[in-house]
């Protein structure tokens, strides 16, 4: 069985930063959901979304396809649509070891 992993949720977040910038939480809550809220309505309309040092958001398509039912075996076809990606950014990936 796999290990659980930790997380860090965003009110850990939301501490960890307020105590390094020395500003009250509140606004630094607000600031989060104000990033957040800019990065869909960007996604939304089509914009790449790039944080230097952090990576690129992205809205792709995917491509209709057909699936098969498992409980009747019947073809069905999937139809396109848009997902969020996330492509990091080459010192993320450095940092993280995703890269060599």
């Amino acid at each position: 069985m796999a290990e659980k992993k930790e997380k860090l949720t965003k009110s850990e977040l939301i501490t960890k930063i307020a105590d390094i910038v020395e500003l009250p939480k509140n606004d630094v809550n607000l600031t989060i959901n104000t990033l957040v809220s800019i990065i869909i309505s960007e996604m939304q309309i089509g914009h790449e979304i790039t944080i230097p040092g952090l990576g690129t958001f992205v809205k792709k398509l995917k491509k209709e396809r057909i699936a098969t039912n498992p409980m009747t075996g019947q073809k069905i076809k999937i139809p396109g649509k848009n997902v969020p990606k996330f492509k990091p950014a080459k010192n993320l990936k450095e940092a993280v070891g995703l890269t060599q």
